[in-house]
């Protein structure tokens, strides 16, 4: 393919022709034509005379560029040259990325190369229409793409809530229904300037949307990805860019019941429940809805009244990730459900197990390796593996959000690092499981003084909080934490519930 470019150099040769001429007479699809254009521009990068450009919508053009032959070296340390490397942005966005000399860091005295990760902040897409229902479908179009570009460990992804003064470029969208049609449109800009990079459009009826939305996000990661060629990359978007769901309303229950419960208090968590409860009864296959339903319905059984009220929920749970688990078993998400399944039937090495599958699924999805630590390590013992998976974490995310805090330090409390723990926890947003494990936490390190304290807010803020109740609700192993969070909070004055120690 390269020598059919460089006999063209300078001419824009379209998709159909390069695979015509590198592959005639064999039926490929258009991943092997991105191989072969990303593998050219990786071997371009190590001999800075050229580039692969992508003229949007007509192909590929190859520009050669100075005197020198193939493989000379650049001559001046300051030097800068636009590289099309499609890992970093794909496409039209390469002229925009460059790579920079650092100062000589071999032993050799030589300069080596390293790549700045690009960033781009995905921007709330516009909604131009008064419909609730798309408002909110727009709204959330934004955490679509975000979620497509997250297994990708060679891009920094700003979403909508995280600060973006270190994003190089921004992502704007608008989503146009009207009459029962559907538009939707992207553009990448350059943030300082203003410089339009890329833009992309998609066209169909409202009725099928959701495979548009899909297809927008799938566009979108190639465009800004590039195809992947590492495994871990490739794992992580595996399935991504499907719809969730074909029933529209099904879906605008799903994103109703998701933003009722970040409101937290007893009136939204019920609204939470009701409108995730009608998803599922839309679209009994909506593995996503099931997944949210168990989540809220961990919220409510933690409020619980009573044990039978507590037990009810968590049956209702349980029966919600069997499902889920039927649907999409190889999701990272439903590993992580599932784990909590394992230990509430005290299979606590199948959770295990369960935790460190996700994890190798979730590949360099930050947020789902922050959930596995925190997750897995209420029920069972991970080792020093989750504050691993934190670390991975904080390294792939270009703004951590406080829960990474949260899940760092029940990782570090399950490793039996208490100083770490506390140091974590103190970090960490107010919540009832913070509070119990950071004054556990800090009795192991003599200081009931201060755990004392802690546990004093606790029940300041959360009155009705029992640690017996949380062992229960999260079905958390008696013999690695249940037992010494229940006895060390009674012996530092916790109120006690009713809830039995063993399910």
């Amino acid at each position: 393919m390269y020598r059919y470019l460089l006999a063209r150099q300078g001419q824009v040769i379209g998709k159909a022709e390069l695979m015509d001429a590198v592959w005639p007479n064999i039926n490929v699809t258009e991943n092997s034509l991105y191989q072969c254009i990303s593998d050219i521009r990786r071997a371009l990068s190590d001999h800075p005379v050229g580039q692969l450009q992508t003229v949007p919508r007509q192909g590929y053009r190859l520009v050669i560029s100075g005197s020198g032959p193939v493989g000379a070296a650049p001559r001046s340390r300051d030097r800068r040259w636009a590289m099309a490397l499609p890992t970093l942005f794909g496409a039209a966005a390469v002229a925009a990325l460059s790579w920079h000399h650092v100062g000589d860091t071999t032993p050799a005295g030589g300069n080596v190369l390293t790549m700045q990760t690009p960033g781009v902040a995905i921007l709330p897409f516009a909604v131009t229409t008064d419909s609730d229902r798309w408002t909110l479908i727009g709204e959330n179009m934004s955490t679509v793409v975000a979620r497509g570009l997250s297994g990708n460990s060679r891009l920094r992804v700003f979403g909508r809530d995280a600060p973006r003064d270190q994003a190089a470029f921004e992502l704007k969208g608008r989503l146009n229904a009207t009459s029962g049609a559907i538009g939707i449109e992207a553009h990448l800009l350059e943030r300082d300037t203003g410089r339009s990079v890329w833009s992309q459009s998609w066209q169909g009826p409202e009725g099928e949307f959701l495979a548009l939305q899909a297809r927008m996000a799938q566009d979108v990661a190639a465009e800004l990805g590039g195809p992947a060629t590492d495994a871990e990359t490739l794992q992580a978007q595996s399935g991504q860019h499907r719809p969730a769901t074909e029933n529209l309303e099904a879906y605008a229950l799903y994103l109703r019941g998701v933003r009722a419960r970040r409101d937290m208090t007893p009136e939204a968590v019920a609204y939470s429940r009701d409108y995730l409860t009608r998803a599922t009864a839309l679209d009994p296959d909506f593995a996503e809805a099931w997944l949210a339903l168990s989540v809220t319905l961990n919220v409510l059984s933690h409020r619980a009244s009573s044990r039978q009220e507590a037990t009810a929920l968590i049956d209702a749970r349980a029966a919600a990730v069997e499902r889920a688990v039927a649907l999409a078993p190889d999701a990272p998400a439903t590993l992580i459900e599932q784990a909590w399944l394992y230990a509430l039937n005290r299979e606590f090495n199948a959770a295990r197990e369960a935790v460190r599958h996700a994890v190798a699924r979730a590949g360099a999805d930050p947020e789902m390796l922050t959930l596995a630590a925190m997750a897995g390590n209420i029920r069972v013992d991970l080792g020093e593996a989750g504050v691993g998976w934190v670390e991975k974490a904080r390294r792939l995310s270009p703004a951590p959000r406080p829960r990474y805090d949260f899940a760092e330090g029940h990782a570090r409390f399950t490793a039996r690092d208490w100083a770490g723990a506390v140091a974590a926890l103190e970090r960490a947003p107010a919540h009832p499981s913070r509070f119990l494990y950071q004054a556990v936490a800090e009795a192991k390190l003599g200081k009931d003084a201060a755990a004392r304290q802690t546990l004093a807010r606790l029940h300041q803020d959360y009155p009705e909080f029992s640690a017996d109740l949380y062992v229960y609700v999260e079905a958390v192993d008696m013999e690695l934490n249940g037992r010494m969070l229940i006895e060390e909070a009674a012996r530092l004055g916790l109120p006690r519930g009713d809830y039995p120690i063993i399910r």
